[in-house]
């Protein structure tokens, strides 16, 4: 009988202790996580949120305004003339708007260019392509006109045809 105790003494069974240490693991790791989080801000919402939030409402309203004018304004590439076209209706351009061309590079931001909006009697602005890098712009185009503000964005491929 002797020889029986002796052996259940030797016997070591680790799962009540690998029990007990992923329990401890996970005690630590959730206390070391809400430390984490405590240390870090937590701020979601910029300290100017309101100015943000109204500049947004006015960017989207003059999206609105410029689609409300349908086909009346159009940017184009024209690449048997060499150059994008930008026209905004008769009405508009007699009201004499002003404004700005914003042609962006979505690949390379060094490319971008802003120039202003200068239509002629026609109600047209020609944009020489030819200082251009051929590929992908954005032509944004936002003017205002008799106290509303419009803008219009488009994508044109320069020196490969329209897109």
């Amino acid at each position: 009988m002797t020889t029986m105790k002796t052996d259940l003494q030797k016997s070591f069974n680790p799962w009540p202790y690998s029990i007990l240490g992923v329990f401890a693991v996970a005690v630590v790791a959730a206390v070391g996580w809400v430390g984490f989080c405590i240390g870090h801000g937590s701020d979601l919402v910029a300290d100017d949120y309101y100015e943000q939030e109204v500049e947004y409402q006015k960017h989207m309203d003059r999206i609105e305004h410029g689609q409300a004018l349908g086909e009346g304004v159009s940017i184009a590439y024209e690449p048997a003339l060499g150059f994008i076209r930008i026209r905004l209706p008769q009405a508009q351009a007699r009201l004499r708007p002003t404004g700005a061309v914003h042609l962006y590079r979505p690949s390379e931001a060094g490319l971008d260019r802003t120039l202003p909006l200068e239509l002629d009697g026609a109600g047209e602005q020609h944009v020489d392509a030819g200082l251009l890098k051929p590929g992908q712009w954005e032509v944004r185009v936002r003017w205002s006109a008799a106290g509303e503000e419009f803008f219009r964005n488009e994508k044109v491929r320069v020196g490969t045809g329209a897109l």
